[in-house]
């Protein structure tokens, strides 16, 4: 139990130890000097261990997990390694426990399939030996080790695997703290504070982005060492925390520019903190060991009164009042309504994409299809992403509308492909690429030239480019999506098809369309642990397709909840942030 009081007096430090509480800190606090606080707590905190047993485990005393259990640790044997990537993996352990040698595979070669997926990479493994076995080191991980606990009683066991515990959990704080905040700041990174904008916008109609840039700190001061501009960052950062209370987000997401996110303010209250803010860093100076040093503070404040689907307008707007505070003179203060800037937004966007493909701002992100059923064939699908100005991702939930109304689309879609193929080219191999098109795509007849040409061109096999056809194009008109999936599939492609819903019936829709694949959205999966009704749908629809010899792909998988029911029901693939996130290279491991 840690404490964080405003007051730091004997009395409330005396409370806080009588309350059972192992550290206290003193508000203003930065995330830095909370995880320093933690990290001991990490290690030395008695913890209710949840230990997966796979195999049967070369002990001969007593039932290992029967010793395990004695000692209030949560204990689950499975037998069968298969299990572990199933029901193993729903169990969420601490610890995996693995016997040498399996049915099917070796304890390492377990432990190297549960570190390929992305919430168990710093799980602890520890593979069994016993009487008589020579002692060894696991090579695959340095989370793994072999133990003897023949030889060990029970407290030396619960010792050693509360630090592996400890150790991993440690590390994997670290890690998440480093690519979430600012060293020297304390405060979130861009990465974590754009991360953190898009699930608080989604909660609050009445928001409101402030951005503080502080200039070029490094060229004003370049007689500095870089020791000492971290000091001059970190007394600015202590200085905004504190003025900026009322924030719900605070970030450094440049060298000197800051951001807040506040909500639930009046227009005029935000105003004052954004002058506050501004004012209280140009005002003042900063004293860095010998050197006296003052810096001016534009700043850039966007409102929205209204719901927003991304932050990303949010911060456009920020970045243009910053820049319009910068051109009206020193240490200014601009403030812009994005329901204002609407139709401005729409035409920036438009220019983006008309010099998108000459200025090279496309590009390709990659996100693994991965089988449940033992096929080890890459497959990815292929996503498009626009770098703005700021060379920022803008996602094509803000960039397709626009391409859509301006007629942009085929354009778009062409440079994809033939970015894929050429993608392909270079890989070798037998990977397969999935291709999201437009709904103007599939009614353009000169496209299918085009594929085959570029096929052609860069000696790729049909068959390793699947077309998506979404359900939007589905509804859209059939008549359109059926035509298309007949010429991409004379051209040896792949044809793969997004569901409309759960209840639909698949089979006219089979028939119709030489479809390879079935897709099946997040809203399809979503709960589907607690929804029976929603199991027996899914297993029908599965029924069905592999009735047409259709594979079924489970998407949008975040966690690991659902992969059991999935397993079971049928569903030959899966994708999802849970196995990866969408990313510009192509290094997941598929496995042999």
């Amino acid at each position: 139990v840690i404490f964080i009081s405003n007051r730091a007096d004997q009395e409330v430090r005396l409370r806080a130890v009588q309350s059972g509480g192992n550290a206290f800190l003193v508000r203003p606090l930065t995330p830095q000097a909370l995880l320093q606080q933690l990290e001991p707590a990490l290690l030395s905190g008695r913890h209710e261990y949840r230990l997966l047993l796979i195999g049967n485990m070369p002990s001969s005393k007593t039932d290992l997990a029967e010793r395990l259990e004695h000692e209030g640790m949560i204990v689950r044997h499975l037998v069968n390694p298969s299990q572990a990537l199933l029901s193993g993996i729903n169990f969420s352990p601490d610890l995996l426990i693995v016997a040498p040698q399996l049915h099917e595979c070796s304890g390492e070669e377990l432990g190297r399939v549960i570190h390929q997926l992305a919430d168990y990479e710093d799980l602890p493994v520890v593979l069994i030996a016993g009487a008589g076995q020579k002692p060894g080191k696991a090579q695959f991980d340095p989370a793994s080790e072999w133990l003897y606990p023949d030889s060990m009683d029970a407290r030396e066991l619960i010792r050693h695997f509360s630090n592996l515990i400890g150790v991993a959990r440690l590390r994997r704080n670290r890690q998440l703290y480093l690519q979430t905040f600012d060293p020297v700041s304390g405060l979130l990174n861009r990465h974590g504070f754009f991360n953190a904008l898009e699930r608080s916008i989604a909660n609050d109609n009445l928001v409101a982005l402030v951005l503080l840039d502080l200039g070029d700190i490094q060229h004003q001061y370049a007689e500095l060492p870089p020791f000492a501009l971290n000091e001059l960052v970190e007394m600015v950062a202590g200085l905004l925390i504190r003025l900026a209370e009322p924030a719900q987000l605070a970030g450094r997401i440049g060298d000197a520019v800051f951001a807040f996110l506040v909500s639930r303010k009046t227009r005029e209250d935000i105003s004052k903190l954004g002058r506050l803010l501004s004012h209280s860093i140009a005002s003042r100076f900063f004293h860095v060991g010998e050197n006296s040093l003052s810096l001016g503070c534009d700043a850039g404040i966007a409102i929205s009164h209204s719901s927003l689907d991304n932050g990303m307008p949010l911060y456009q707007l920020a970045l243009k009042a910053c820049e319009e505070a910068r051109h009206a003179g020193i240490n200014r203060v601009c403030l812009r309504s994005l329901e204002v800037a609407g139709g401005e937004e729409e035409l920036r966007m438009l220019e983006l994409l008309k010099d998108a493909g000459s200025s090279d701002r496309f590009r390709l992100v990659f996100q693994p299809i991965v089988s449940l059923r033992g096929d080890a064939v890459e497959k990815y699908e292929v996503l498009l992403r626009l770098l703005d100005t700021d060379n920022t991702f803008v996602f094509p939930s803000r960039f397709v509308p626009v391409a859509e109304q301006y007629g942009l689309m085929q354009t778009i879609d062409r440079w994809v492909v033939e970015r894929t193929i050429r993608t392909l080219k270079k890989r070798g191999g037998g990977a397969r690429f999935f291709n999201k098109v437009a709904s103007s795509t599939l009614r353009d007849d000169d496209f299918l030239v085009f594929v085959e040409e570029c096929l052609g061109e860069y000696g790729v096999e049909g068959e390793q480019l699947v077309f998506e056809i979404s359900k939007s194009n589905l509804t859209a008109g059939i008549s359109y999506a059926a035509a298309f999936a007949s010429g991409v599939a004379e051209l040896g492609c792949g044809v793969s098809v997004e569901l409309p819903d759960i209840n639909h019936d698949i089979g006219h829709l089979l028939e119709n369309l030489p479809a390879g694949y079935l897709k099946l959205d997040g809203s399809m999966v979503m709960d589907l642990c607690d929804d029976s009704v929603k199991q027996a749908r899914i297993n029908n629809l599965i029924q069905q397709a592999e009735q047409h010899d259709i594979r079924v792909i489970a998407t949008c998988i975040e966690n690991a909840n659902c992969l059991q029911v999935l397993w079971q029901s049928g569903v030959h693939y899966i994708q999802g942030n849970f196995l990866q996130e969408p990313a510009t290279s192509l290094d997941f491991d598929f496995g042999s």
